[in-house]
This record gives C-alpha cells, structure tokens and sequence, in this order.
C-alpha cells in the first residue's frame, strides 16, 4: 500500500491494545471520507500473516447504511461454524437463539477480531451486547466508517482512532503511475502525456479510489499511442 505505513503499524499492533470498551472488547476505528482506502487498509491487515497467526478466528462483515442486526449476527455465525460440527438451524428467525448460538461458537477460543465495514450509525453498537457476555479472552473490532457518529457513546480515545487522509507527494504520484503504467515505464511515453497525466493527478484530490479509477481508464487505451494524448486531455478536461 501506498503512503499508509504508519497506519498499517499500528493496526498490526491492535492485539497488543488494551481493552476500550469493556474487560475483553477492544473497538479500533478507521475514519475517512469515501474513496480514501479505509476498507483496502482494513482487508491488509485483516490478511496480515502476523493477524493471521495471533487470531483463533476471524470474520469480515460488510455492514452498509442500511443495518441489520439479525443479518450480521447470522453471517457472522455462520463464519465462525464453517469448521465447527454444529446442529444449528441457519432457517431460525429468532434473534435470541442467533446471539446465543454466537457465543456458543467463541466458547474455546481465545482471541476474535471482526472487521465491520461501511458502518454509518451507532446501530452497530448492538452487537456488542452477545460479545460482552462471552467468556473470550480478546476480542478486536475493527470499524471503518466516513466519520466519527458510530462511536457516539463510546470512550475511544484518540489514540485507538486511525484517521485516513487523502494521499499527496511521491507516495501518490508513485500509485497513480502504478494505476496507469503498470510494469511499463513511464518514461517510455512523450513528456507531454507525463504532464497531461500529472495534471489529471492534481484534479483528483489526493482521493486513492478517484486515481485508481481513472489510472484505469487511461491505461486501457494508453497502449493507442496515437489517440493517447488527447485522451487524456478529454479526461484532464472533465
């Protein structure tokens, strides 16, 4: 990843954090505006090898705007069964006997971390109440969310709190080259596309999602040496 190496420190370190929410729960947000790589920093570390080997388990769920308590709670159920011998009817509609069925899943296990992405209110917050009732030695929730409202009500101090920003300098002009060239040299093409592609860098605000996504577009027809540069002055001019 680009630019994101302080970040990536310290959530590597998130198992060494103390608990912030209660005797065995830790909640460690990622903040940012749209597009600016909280859930590409959150799948990096979620498949970090060190992540990996301090977990017992592990379980991604994608929350969105709209939440639903009963549909997290079974996804997240039904990731921690997929290695256990469980009798368990996933057909239940009853949310009790989900929440119990999750704490029997953690029964065992000594540490979880549950990345929750795209989270937009303090609705999440239901789910802590199964999660406080384990007997689990540590859990880590990871949170992403485009601003601090999810954690209204929660002491989390600063310093649990990343906070993305857009990428600027070198570290971003070397992932939009990457975007655009791929293993090609740059160098290979006029000065003149450098300077159109360096302009188009400036207007997409140091946002990684907005450069990867034209980096894209302009390195599908970049290989049309003839039509390259007023491609990317139409693009420039957008």
């Amino acid at each position: 990843m680009y630019g994101r190496d302080r970040q990536i420190e310290k959530l590597i370190k998130v198992p060494q954090e103390r608990p912030n929410i209660n005797n065995n729960i830790s909640v460690v947000p990622i903040l940012g505006m749209g597009g600016i790589g909280k859930t590409t920093l959150a799948q990096f570390v979620f498949n970090n090898p060190e992540i990996e080997n301090y977990f017992d388990k592990k379980v991604w769920i994608f929350v969105s705007a709209l939440f639903d308590r009963f549909r997290i709670t079974k996804e997240i159920v039904q990731s921690l069964s997929i290695d256990a011998t469980s009798k368990f009817s996933y057909e239940t509609t009853n949310l009790d006997l989900l929440e119990s069925e999750l704490k029997r899943c953690l029964i065992g296990k000594k540490k979880f971390l549950l990345v929750l992405d795209d989270v937009w209110s303090t609705e999440w917050q239901q789910l802590l109440a199964p999660l406080k009732l384990t007997s689990i030695e540590s859990i880590k929730i990871i949170v992403t969310s485009r601003d601090p409202t999810p954690l209204a009500g929660l002491k989390i101090q600063y310093g649990y709190r990343i906070l993305l920003e857009s990428l600027y300098g070198s570290y971003y002009k070397s992932f939009f080259i990457d975007c655009v060239f791929g293993n090609d040299d740059p160098d290979n093409y006029s000065l003149a596309l450098q300077s159109i592609g360096e302009q188009i860098m400036e207007k997409l605000k140091g946002s990684p999602l907005a450069k990867e996504a034209v980096g894209k577009v302009v390195r599908d027809v970049i290989c049309l040496r003839s039509i390259g540069s007023m491609y990317w002055i139409v693009i420039y001019g957008k």
